[in-house]
């Protein structure tokens, strides 16, 4: 098992992952019961590697994402003025112009309004982009996608740093797992973390095979190679 004082940690972290308008718009629910995750595993998971790994692991993290963000704004608009009342002087504060608009602008960007309102928006955006700089319209399921999966990568960066081992897993039947946690229909479930200790029979430091930075990261333009010294200086 992870101790409560490391996992306590790697939440900690997690939580402070950068959001869009600071919305958070995710929850997590962990699994550590061992009767729990093989029912789960049993219940949901797809394939035989995420059965094993969710049986195997020390505890399971299920990242959900909100598909209604917009009604965690008044607890966010409130914890801002919480935190702009501690501050003093030249802080980072959110102006209190920018809370009082929020409500309005998140939900324009968190893509919340509907299928319509959104081919509309990207109507209005496909019109004005040519002439001036728009914001691009999202889906809600996407936004929070997005910003959950951050997160979850927080929680597998700060998991690493206590030398855990961690597994990100996508095959499972979301309908069924949202049963088996009692998860709200209004959250979707875009990834699952099996977390654990690594295998300390494994003795090999071959990493898996990735992709050269040649190949993935561009300079100034796309499809413009990168050079760096071996020292990591950049040539000109």
């Amino acid at each position: 098992p992870i101790p409560d004082p490391v996992l306590r940690c790697i939440l900690d972290s997690t939580l402070r992952t950068p959001t869009s308008f600071n919305l958070q718009p995710y929850s997590i629910v962990l699994v550590r019961d061992d009767l729990q995750k093989k029912g789960l595993a049993k219940h949901a998971m797809l394939g035989g590697a995420n059965i094993g790994r969710c049986a195997d692991a020390s505890l399971l993290a299920v990242f959900c994402s909100d598909q209604h963000p917009t009604r965690r704004v008044d607890r966010i608009v409130e914890l801002e003025r919480e935190t702009a009342k501690k501050k003093s002087g030249d802080d980072r504060s959110a102006p209190p112009q920018y809370l009082d608009h929020l409500p309005l602008t998140s939900s324009y960007l968190t893509g919340e309004s509907g299928v319509l309102a959104y081919h509309f928006k990207d109507f209005v955006h496909n019109m004005l982009s040519p002439l001036q700089a728009t914001p691009a319209p999202h889906q809600a399921s996407t936004w929070s996608a997005k910003n959950a999966t951050m997160a979850a990568m927080s929680f597998t960066y700060a998991a690493t740093s206590h030398n855990l081992g961690s597994v990100l897993m996508e095959g499972y039947d979301v309908m069924r797992l949202r049963e088996y946690l009692r998860i709200p229909d209004r959250y979707e479930i875009p990834i699952v973390i099996a977390l654990g200790h690594e295998d300390e029979t494994n003795n090999s430091d071959v990493q898996s095979g990735r992709l050269g930075i040649d190949e993935m990261v561009f300079d100034k333009l796309w499809g413009k190679s990168l050079v760096l010294e071996e020292t990591g200086g950049e040539k000109e």
